[in-house]
């Protein structure tokens, strides 16, 4: 399990309560891009938060 620790943005990734920004995703170092999208996919498979809703609409 990924701990996010202090990190607020990453542990609403983790609980799936939030999007991967992929927007801005050229803004952040490549190991920070890489474990967003990697939690995001586990919160996606997992069906957490948002992802329980199989229509969810991308703000």
């Amino acid at each position: 399990m990924i701990r996010a620790g202090r990190n607020v943005t990453l542990a609403l990734a983790v609980d799936g309560r939030k999007w991967h920004n992929k927007d801005f995703a050229g803004e952040q170092w490549a190991s920070a891009r890489l474990l967003y999208a990697k939690v995001e996919a586990d919160a996606r498979s997992q069906r957490h938060g948002l992802w329980s809703d199989p229509n969810a609409i991308a703000p």
